[in-house]
């Protein structure tokens, strides 16, 4: 977990999240990524490169977040759950879910299906649930394989919540 950093959407923009010595868990408060709507865990390099092997398996991840207390006007955020950037340049998208709950675990397959292609201004770091622009076409498995084959990035959804303070 020591390689993991937090980013913008696009890789803009990262911080170094905080390791927690008792649990082994990164955390990292909102107030760390000033002016980023909606953020992400980032994997390490070790998760980088040539991922063909596991095409057809799954990826499953845990989060926590946590909500300020008091009585908030804040909504869950819609957005993408998993992010891959290629290095050939394909950004796809897995996942539009709001989320009620604040610990959740969510088990991605590593096929084609469900993917799509994240159509957004770079420019614009904000995916909300304002705006579903973000979700484009369908991913085909010539795409998604030539991803796997040479991952730059991989993100993990981190913000749930238009208050949430941290997450885990």
């Amino acid at each position: 977990m020591r390689s993991w950093l937090v980013s913008d959407i696009w890789v803009k923009r990262t911080v170094l999240p905080s390791l927690e010595p008792e649990t082994g868990l990164v955390s990292i408060g909102n107030f760390e990524l000033p002016g980023v709507e909606n953020y992400f865990w980032l994997a390490g390099d070790a998760y980088c490169g040539d991922r063909l092997a596991s095409y057809g398996s799954a990826l499953t991840f845990r989060v926590t977040w946590v909500v300020m207390r008091g009585d908030t006007s804040g909504t869950p955020t819609q957005g993408p759950d998993v992010v891959i950037l290629g290095n050939n340049g394909l950004k796809l998208g897995f996942g539009e879910n709001w989320y009620q709950q604040n610990n959740i675990s969510l088990t991605v397959q590593l096929e084609e299906q469900g993917w799509y292609h994240l159509v957004s201004d770079e420019a614009d770091d904000v995916i909300t649930s304002n705006r579903f622009g973000f979700k484009g076409a369908p991913v085909t498995r010539a795409q998604f394989l030539s991803v796997l084959a040479d991952v730059k990035h991989i993100l993990l959804r981190a913000k749930f919540h238009t208050d949430q303070a941290e997450a885990r």
